[in-house]
């Protein structure tokens, strides 16, 4: 049962964690390429600017691609090849909207430290690695190629001129450095973050079954139980105490116990010992009970009072075999 639970907890923050991805992602991408859409249509028309047509076309194919993610995340059971493909997906993505915006002269290099940053979330740290790999490998491949002049510079852009090869390997250094260090800093970070969670939710899973393991108790329990408030209020009822009263908890819940029965209204709720012990008379429907109690401080943790645990039970049947017998004895007295 714990298994399956934890199972159960682990696909739902999964999913929901990658929902949240996916809408921050598409923030992020509308943000970002559609001030860049309005920058390029101050200085040239929508007819004229291809980089502008392009961004925007890469802006709903990103809104396009979110939404169908989202459909199809709802039915799946395994989130990991889809983690990959989204990821996947947001590398290329990056690389051509760096590619379209100039290349190196482009300011959206730092969205690849973005996206080793989102994997950090759904990824191990040897895999993270594998991100800052296929990062520094796609952003120095674009740049190489540029430079010895295999990849054409994107629309009527021009490549710099008189820059060195000495520029080019200084460029490419100082990203692949902040990738790798990015995904070293966010991989332990995020993996303290998940041994974290995992305890978290680990004591919330003990803590439901501990909580349905007391329930069984108390609804198997065959005497009466009700817990007091301070205020003299019923805060809980298990069903020995509707057997025994004829009153569901949803009835007695937060009523004052005089109002039940008022013998227990007089326990002293301020002692600190096992309160008291007795019997109570309880009219129920038309037939008077004798009920046997016992009263007890509740407390916390932390010592504060939170009232009267009263057990009770039923001995109107005892107290009437209880009479007969002294009768009995009587009338063998009598006849000796």
């Amino acid at each position: 049962m714990s298994v399956a639970l934890h199972e159960i907890s682990e696909q739902n923050s999964s999913r929901k964690l990658i929902n949240w991805y996916l809408a921050v992602r598409l923030v992020v991408v509308c943000f970002f390429l559609g001030g860049t859409i309005v920058f390029q249509l101050r200085e040239a028309s929508w007819e004229t600017s291809l980089v502008a047509r392009c961004l925007a076309y890469l802006t709903a194919a990103a809104i396009l691609q979110t939404t169908l993610s989202s459909a199809i995340l709802g039915h799946l059971r395994r989130f990991q090849l889809f983690t990959h493909i989204q990821l996947s997906w947001d590398l290329l993505f990056v690389l051509l909207v760096i590619y379209m915006t100039g290349g190196q002269e482009s300011l959206y290099s730092f969205v690849f430290i973005l996206v080793i940053i989102a994997a950090s979330l759904f990824l191990p740290r040897s895999q993270l690695l594998i991100v800052a790999s296929a990062s520094a490998i796609l952003y120095g491949s674009l740049l190489d190629l540029q430079f010895f002049g295999y990849l054409p510079v994107f629309g009527d852009r021009s490549y710099p001129q008189g820059l060195q090869q000495s520029d080019v390997f200084y460029a490419v250094f100082l990203h692949v450095g902040a990738f790798f260090l990015t995904a070293l800093l966010s991989g332990a970070l995020a993996e303290r973050l998940r041994i974290s969670e995992e305890a978290r939710e680990q004591r919330e899973i003990d803590y439901v079954e501990l909580e349905r393991l007391n329930q069984a108790i108390l609804s198997n329990i065959n005497s009466g139980l009700m817990i007091i408030n301070p205020q003299g209020r019923i805060r809980s009822f298990n069903q020995a105490a509707s057997r025994v009263t004829g009153y569901r908890l949803d009835q007695v819940y937060n009523r004052p116990v005089k109002e039940l029965c008022p013998e227990f209204d007089q326990v002293d709720l301020s002692s600190a010992e096992v309160i008291k012990r007795g019997e109570a008379r309880y009219r129920h429907g038309k037939a008077d009970l004798v009920l046997g109690y016992s009263a007890s401080r509740v407390q916390d943790s932390r010592g504060e009072n939170l009232g009267l645990l009263i057990a009770f039970q039923d001995l109107t049947e005892y107290k009437i075999l209880e009479e007969k017998l002294n009768r009995t004895h009587s009338l063998a007295v009598v006849g000796r």
